[in-house]
């Protein structure tokens, strides 16, 4: 155990030039507040030892290295050497000399001090000095000769404020101490661009203040007398001193190439965790004192100051990356999100929570700045106790166990879902929240990483990787398809979920068995995984095709569907037929294969729709599109998924069911092309079944079918969103004659569900722009002749209108000829349309108008 008086009469205090400045001596509230609670913390303990004594922690040194020690003995050995040999040669030759040869002094070397070089602690080294510079200037003892074994090397000036400060100890003991250095002779005002020599001026005003507040009630010589005894119990002390540290000197060995950078980085300023730690310590030592209470031993608090310092400190630091140095901002969001999990853990119904710091943490308005969430706003509330704080410190004891952590990430990467080979969580899942993003992580993760953490806290000392095992699935399958952990309540009941499954044991299959959905917990997916449970339990070679299939890119542990589909349910009661769930497996696993999927053009789909699948209803007449390939659980839920397991989509899953018996696994893509293309019947599922453009209008796969004649396919799904109409937008690409004399085929979607979209052929420009547009409405086709030049305001020139008026086009009150299709005995709208179409065409192409050369008719 140290004080000052030991450390600087041991060694010289250099605070090196790689250290920051003097930082508890700004001026901002937040600095105010600590250095004022400081220097009060100081006072207290020397005024009254007994009740009030102070650790500060500990301080890592380096020492100046042994070696310079030995060069320094060498030097006076070599010159010892050749005094000596001076005076046996002058003896020897005779030669007198006018004086003594000398001797060699070495009460130097012995009175030398080796140098001491704070690499933290430096902080708490200065404003210790300072206290013990106030004291004996105000006292009428002198300044001992150890106080002079202190110096800065950040800056020439903050060492020569340092030597004035000691060589005019006799300053007035009455002023301020900033008014009257910066009167004093010899003070530079240059030096008031230092922030060290500022913030000591800042310090020592403060110091003096206090104190003299609290000396006010001690005249003349008692006043001495206080003061010297202070002294006395702040230098000697009975047993320990007034204000003690303990002192670990990193030696040449010790010491890592990154140490530096390490030790001074952790405050550039004093940031908002440095804040957060010191007050925690306060809080830890106060309870370590109350010697009744088992919260915590005095043993416990010095291994937690210390873990909090190099074990602890040294989790984040191999975390950090390789682009920033700066873990303070990790290492406090740990605490306060961790703080948070317990809160949540042991939160009543009727609790009402602090949602501001939810969000500030792992909301939608998360921040970085925890300036707010100080130590006393934390126990304000209900954050601080002996149980969440054990609770933090567990957590951070179980990740700075390397070889227990990185057995139990071997698991968790085996049992994680894939990507092309790669776990989906990321390797060091378990250490996710060590990393300085960690504030990114959605609510899943959140959660999954809670349930491992939570289980390898609870079982660590009776850990078994099979159980683990059968942990990560089980959990894994529960939390990534409980739709939707997505906000404040849904992410508390998922965490309470995880506890009530850690307080049940380690074997959660053994829970599953035993109290199955009479848990409550996660429970759209819980009776799934009970059942997976049983079945594997009778049959274990299901395990591994389970897994299998629970492994997709698609289903993600939601696998229920599939053993439905392969139990048949006869009287006396239901059957798992394990070859037909083989073959299921091996059919869906190629059907929501991700290259297949997005590339089959809604092959599936379209496949459904032969045999009477219409999509999925909405509200207001709409249907959805399911995506081709979803990657996000809303999507599977709402896609897919909806169509395995809801009661509202039975009949929509027995033709699904249908389907996959009739799909050979050798040639899938083929059977269902082959229903794609023998499908004849002309209904409005037709044009989707036929030409997949017609779904991929539909930008965000909506569409609105008022009636079977009136089928909208929207852009954007709201009321005012663009939109086109089905059978126009079939006929743009699958119209398979020569358009000319226009050039090409485009398509004007409207946003008022009153007006009519419609594809139109372009390109035909004489005098004027000709467009001819093509609508549907009520079961029939209209076409419409129209010149879009508003230059020339619309005007269709004379040879044309006669041309259209044989064809019986009229013309429309408002802008060019209409012509309503008709269709005649044994065709259906779309054969009389194009028939009508290639006549149109045909003539407009073979009439010779002016500028023009068309061909002649034969």
């Amino acid at each position: 155990m140290h004080n000052l008086q030991k450390l600087l009469t041991e060694h010289i205090i250099e605070i090196p030039v790689i250290q920051r400045d003097y930082a508890q001596g700004r001026k901002n509230p937040k600095v105010n507040r600590i250095r004022k609670d400081f220097v009060g913390a100081l006072l207290k303990a020397i005024e009254n030892p007994e009740n009030s004594q102070l650790h500060l922690d500990f301080i890592y040194g380096r020492i100046e290295s042994q070696s310079t020690q030995n060069v320094q003995e060498n030097n006076y050995n070599h010159v010892e050497s050749i005094l000596a040999f001076a005076k046996a040669y002058t003896l020897q030759a005779k030669v007198g000399l006018s004086g003594a040869i000398p001797e060699v002094d070495r009460k130097v070397l012995d009175n030398s001090k080796t140098k001491l070089m704070p690499l933290d602690g430096q902080q708490r080294l200065t404003t210790l000095w300072l206290l013990h510079y106030v004291l004996y200037h105000q006292s009428a003892l002198e300044l001992p000769k150890w106080m002079h074994n202190f110096t800065y090397k950040t800056r020439k000036s903050s060492t020569s404020f340092i030597n004035g400060l000691i060589e005019n100890i006799d300053m007035d003991k009455d002023s301020s101490y900033s008014n009257c250095i910066e009167k004093s002779k010899w003070f530079y005002k240059a030096w008031l661009q230092d922030p060290t020599v500022k913030g000591m001026m800042v310090s020592l005003d403060e110091i003096r203040t206090q104190l003299k507040e609290k000396l006010s009630a001690f005249p003349g010589e008692e006043r001495n007398q206080e003061l010297e005894k202070w002294i006395d119990h702040l230098v000697k002390g009975e047993g320990k001193p007034a204000i003690h540290f303990s002192f670990l000197s990193l030696s040449d060995i010790d010491v890592e190439d990154d140490i530096y950078i390490k030790m001074n980085d952790r405050g550039k300023q004093l940031t908002d965790f440095e804040i957060f730690k010191n007050d925690l310590l306060g809080y830890l030592q106060d309870l370590a004192k109350r010697k009744h209470d088992p919260d915590l031993t005095e043993r416990e608090y010095y291994e937690i100051a210390q873990n909090l310092d190099k074990r602890w400190h040294d989790l984040f630091w191999k975390e950090k990356g390789t682009d920033s140095f700066n873990i303070e901002n990790s290492f406090h969001y740990f605490f306060l999100y961790h703080l948070l999990l317990h809160r949540i853990s042991n939160k009543n119904s009727d609790d009402q929570f602090c949602s501001k710091y939810f969000s500030a943490l792992i909301g939608d308005k998360r921040d970085s700045n925890f300036e707010r969430f100080d130590f006393k706003a934390l126990q304000k509330l209900k954050l601080i106790s002996p149980a969440s704080l054990k609770y933090v410190f567990e957590n951070l004891e179980t990740l700075s166990d390397a070889g227990f952590l990185n057995k139990a990430q071997k698991v968790a990467d085996e049992i994680s879902f894939k990507k092309n080979g790669v776990p989906e969580f990321g390797y060091d899942f378990l250490k996710h929240n060590l990393k300085s993003d960690s504030g990114n992580t959605g609510y899943y993760d959140r959660t999954f990483n809670y349930a491992l953490t939570s289980y390898l806290g609870a079982y660590k000392e009776d850990f078994d990787i099979r159980l683990f095992r059968q942990w990560c699935r089980v959990l894994q399958n529960l939390i990534y398809n409980q739709a939707y952990i997505q906000g404040k309540d849904e992410f508390e009941t998922a965490v309470k979920h995880v506890n009530i499954l850690v307080a049940n044991g380690r074997n959660v299959e053994k829970t599953l068995l035993e109290q199955g959905t009479n848990l409550g917990v996660f429970p759209r997916q819980i009776s799934e995984e009970v059942k997976k449970v049983s079945l594997y339990k009778d049959d274990p070679g299901l395990y591994q095709m389970f897994r299998s299939l629970e492994n997709h890119d698609y289903f993600h542990g939601q696998i229920g569907f599939a053993i439905d589909m392969a139990t048949n349910r006869v009287e006396q009661g239901d059957i798992f037929n394990k070859e037909e769930f083989a073959s299921f497996s091996s059919k869906l696993s190629a059907l929501f294969d991700p290259q297949f999927s997005g590339n089959s053009e809604w092959l599936l789909q379209r496949a459904l729709m032969t045999r009477g699948f219409e999509f999925k209803g909405k509200n207001g007449n709409k249907l959805e599109i399911f995506s081709n390939n979803p990657t996000d659980l809303r999507s599977k839920e709402e896609g897919w998924r909806w169509l395995f397991k809801s009661e509202h989509a039975k009949n929509y899953f027995q033709i699904f069911n249908s389907l996959l018996k009739d799909l050979s696994i050798e040639d899938f893509e083929n059977d269902l092309k082959a229903l794609v293309k023998n499908y004849k019947i002309k209904d409005w599922k037709y044009y989707f079944i036929k030409e997949p453009e017609t779904i991929r209008a539909c930008k965000k796969r909506m569409i609105k079918k008022n009636n079977d004649d009136n089928v909208r396919l929207l852009i954007n799904p709201t009321a005012s969103g663009y939109h086109s109409e089905l059978r126009t937008k079939f006929l743009q690409h699958n119209f398979s004659h020569d358009p000319e004399p226009f050039k090409e085929i485009g398509y004007h979607p409207v946003k008022d569900q009153q007006e009519k979209p419609c594809c139109y052929f372009k390109g035909w420009k004489r005098n004027e722009s000709y467009h001819l547009d093509i609508r549907y409405d009520n079961g029939n086709y209209q076409v419409r002749f129209l010149n879009v030049d508003e230059s020339s305001q619309h005007r269709i020139e004379q040879q044309i209108a006669d041309v259209l008026k044989h064809l019986n086009f009229e013309a429309d009150n408002d802008e060019g000829f209409i012509l309503n299709v008709n269709k005649t005995e044994g065709q259906d709208t779309d054969e009389a349309l194009d028939s009508k179409l290639i006549e149109i065409l045909g003539v407009l192409k073979k009439t010779k108008l002016k500028s023009y050369e068309y061909l002649e008719e034969a």
